[in-house]
């Protein structure tokens, strides 16, 4: 739906907003791009993350750094084989996702 579509991703770039500041119009909607991602895909890789947007997989892992630095997303499991990026409670309340 469209309208939860939009929703999101604006909760998104609010949640982005507050939490990265001095980012570039382009670092920004990469970020929206990989939170929605992830969002939508929780326990997701960077390679997958890579598949789905076609950014290097280098420059995802600088954005998901952003990301986890500003408590938004954290990495779950053993190693980078076996877990996943999911959203961290912060970031839940701030996308509303329940």
């Amino acid at each position: 739906d469209g309208t939860i579509e939009g929703a999101i991703e604006g909760a998104i770039e609010g949640a982005i907003e507050g939490a990265i500041e001095g980012a570039t119009v382009s670092v920004k909607s990469k970020l929206k791009r990989i939170l929605l991602i992830i969002y939508q895909n929780e326990g997701i890789r960077t390679n997958d993350i890579g598949k789905k947007t076609a950014i290097a997989v280098k420059s995802i892992e600088r954005y998901v750094k952003l990301l986890r630095e500003a408590g938004l997303i954290e990495f779950i499991g053993e190693a980078s084989q076996t877990g996943g990026y999911h959203l961290t409670e912060n970031g839940k309340i701030k996308l509303n996702k329940k």
